[in-house]
């Protein structure tokens, strides 16, 4: 299937388990914590790309924390699949969190742009969910981190 310029390869799919391999590929290259409550639910949605979005995610929290990173993630079921993702990292001001779904922004910040990146990762995210009839937003505040949230349409059986 092809959502604009992205080609969706949609079966039903285990969320928790992608959620799962997800966090392992990032505990494999750095040191962080995980706290996954997610039931057994499936989405339709294309397996890898679905799993981008969250290594990106996970990434994204370890790399903008100045302590032990910590990635709290929890699936709720209702007329969507909800997934929250939630870090202790630094947090984005307030002025910056409606751009930063935008290609190629990166908050420009001197403590930040050691970090790299090239400003594409939570832009190609949004461009990934929507491709799947999703929602992807985000709430935070400075010095306390961020929560991204996930909308998916769930399965009906």
């Amino acid at each position: 299937m092809c959502r604009g310029s992205l080609k969706l390869s949609l079966k039903n799919i285990n969320l928790q388990a992608v959620i799962e391999e997800a966090a392992a590929e990032v505990k494999r290259t750095s040191r962080c914590e995980f706290l996954i409550d997610a039931k057994d639910c499936e989405v339709l949605a294309d397996r890898n790309r679905i799993r981008q979005v969250f290594i990106n995610l996970f990434s994204n929290a370890v790399r903008y924390c100045d302590r032990m990173p910590s990635v709290g993630v929890r699936v709720k079921m209702g007329e969507r699949v909800e997934v929250s993702v939630k870090d202790n990292g630094i947090g984005i001001a307030s002025d910056n969190l409606g751009k930063i779904f935008e290609k190629f922004h990166q908050v420009d910040m001197t403590d930040l742009r050691r970090q790299g990146g090239t400003g594409l990762g939570l832009a190609i995210c949004k461009g990934i969910i929507e491709a799947h009839g999703g929602v992807i937003r985000a709430e935070s505040v400075l010095g306390q981190g961020s929560t991204f949230y996930i909308y998916l349409p769930r399965v009906v059986k």
